[in-house]
């Protein structure tokens, strides 16, 4: 009769060991696993949000609406806005862009112009802050402002509201608004006027409220070079500039939202923001289009 080797208590722990360690490793590599696809997950999500955010600036931007020409109108020069300011004078630092956008997108108003701002708030610059303190919640993010008329009835002030009425009629004079608005004339004290009633609406209300919207979160660069017709860049070293360019170049850079937790809370190291963030660039011609724009245009 055959005899069957039983396993001792010596070789069975052996066993449970060898099978422990396995068991380890496995478990190791599928929590890296997990936490990799989590990331990946995370950076899709980040990648996702960013292009919807590029789309409608490039959308927005690509539907400018401005010109170069004096246009005389009851003896009033009217010039439509662009600005650009920077954090420091540098086209590599951090940028908001104000200008009016003849677009089809659902914004507010009645009219198809609208005064865009597009501000990057950030702690680089006190400028930039807006007045926002929450490093999290708050700063490092990219924001949209509108101004929209209110209907516009000439006879009378009532149908159009104070803020709107001082705006538009900044750049489109009407006879009725002339005795009132002293700077209806003056180009550089409209363009200042709309800058700043647009940098107030992410100024915090008394209600907690931002009259903005926010396009982008985790935002760690926002640029915007301007170029000529024949592609060499505008104002490169200018802290401001209202230049009308022919094309524009707009980057952004995000971190996912765990990367953006780490590199906070790590000190905001440039190294580890460099290696993670996700750059995204547009390149946006314009034109030359202000020699459409030969004829005043009412709104």
């Amino acid at each position: 009769m055959r005899q069957h080797r039983k396993f001792t208590l010596v070789e069975l722990l052996v066993a449970l060991g060898v099978f422990s360690i396995l068991l380890v490793v496995f478990m190791q590599i599928f929590s890296g696993m997990r936490l990799a696809w989590t990331n990946t997950e995370k950076r899709s999500d980040s990648h996702y949000t960013a292009r919807i955010a590029m789309d409608m600036l490039s959308l927005l931007v690509g539907s400018m609406y401005y010109t170069n020409a004096e246009t005389e109108t009851l003896g009033k020069t009217v010039q439509f806005p662009f600005k650009l300011k920077r954090s420091d004078a540098d086209s590599s630092k951090p940028a908001a862009l104000y200008f009016a956008s003849k677009t089809n997108i659902d914004l507010p108003g009645t009219s198809s112009v609208r005064f865009i701002g597009v501000q990057y708030a950030t702690p680089v610059s006190s400028d930039f802050k807006f007045g926002l303190s929450d490093e999290r919640k708050e700063l490092h993010a990219l924001y949209l402002t509108v101004i929209s008329n209110a209907e516009k009835d000439y006879s009378g002030e009532n149908s159009i509201s104070s803020t709107n009425k001082d705006i538009y009629h900044r750049f489109w004079p009407a006879p009725v608004f002339l005795d009132k608005n002293e700077n209806a004339s003056d180009a550089d004290g409209a363009l200042e006027y709309l800058v700043e009633v647009l940098d107030a609406k992410l100024k915090p209300q008394s209600s907690g409220v931002l009259e903005a919207v926010k396009l982008l979160d985790r935002v760690t660069e926002f640029r915007v070079r301007l170029f000529d017709a024949e592609g060499n860049e505008i104002d490169g070293s200018a802290k401001e500039t209202s230049r009308m360019p022919q094309s524009l170049e707009v980057s952004v850079s995000v971190l996912s939202d765990a990367d953006f937790e780490t590199w906070i809370t790590g000190g905001k190291n440039e190294e580890f923001r460099l290696k993670n963030q996700m750059t995204f660039t547009r390149h946006v011609h314009i034109g030359n289009r202000w020699k459409m724009e030969d004829k005043y245009d009412k709104y």
